[in-house]
């Protein structure tokens, strides 16, 4: 089973229409989290659910055998699981047979190494979700996250703020 990848394409920096500047936006590939941590689509939701508890990761890319991306689960898909279980006993079992390829998002939306951040967090807002897995070809290199994006756009912004919060001076050196 293949992703079905929803993927913005190429900015206007990479068409060559924008000018880098000082100020340029930041890529996908200067902010993502990398290596990604990935599952296979059997793994146990409950090893999925270990391996996020002990990285703070709150997604994993899912990947076949030849470790091209298949989906994607997300701490909220497995926690549906344990929603959907009756009792204790119950969840347990459920932990111990459901796997990540049970549990998992097929339609997983991607972005490429030089996707701009800026279109990154559009689609992050588009589709609701707070991860994009970063694909180069098949591969999974990397994961860009809702906070990867905000601290991006804080060091675009911040410069910005610093200057328009200087003191400014009259001609001759008063205030």
């Amino acid at each position: 089973m293949r992703h079905d990848p929803i993927d913005v394409g190429l900015g206007p920096r990479e068409k060559g229409l924008a000018s880098p500047g000082p100020a340029a936006m930041p890529r996908v590939v200067d902010r993502m989290t990398r290596p990604a941590v990935t599952v296979g689509p059997d793994t146990l939701a409950a090893t999925a659910w270990a391996t996020m508890r002990n990285r703070k990761i709150r997604h994993l890319p899912v990947v076949d055998a030849r470790d091209r991306l298949i989906g994607i689960v997300t701490d909220r898909d497995l926690r549906r699981i344990v929603v959907d279980s009756e009792d204790l006993e119950e969840l347990a079992r459920a932990l111990r047979r459901v796997t990540v390829g049970g549990a998992m998002t097929a339609r997983v939306v991607t972005v490429r190494p030089e996707t701009e951040i800026h279109q990154a967090a559009h689609l992050m807002r588009a589709h609701r979700i707070g991860a994009l897995p970063v694909v180069a070809g098949d591969s999974v290199i990397g994961v860009l996250t809702r906070t990867d994006v905000v601290a991006a756009l804080l060091d675009v912004l911040e410069p910005a703020f610093a200057v328009e919060a200087a003191p400014r001076t009259a001609p001759g050196g008063r205030r």
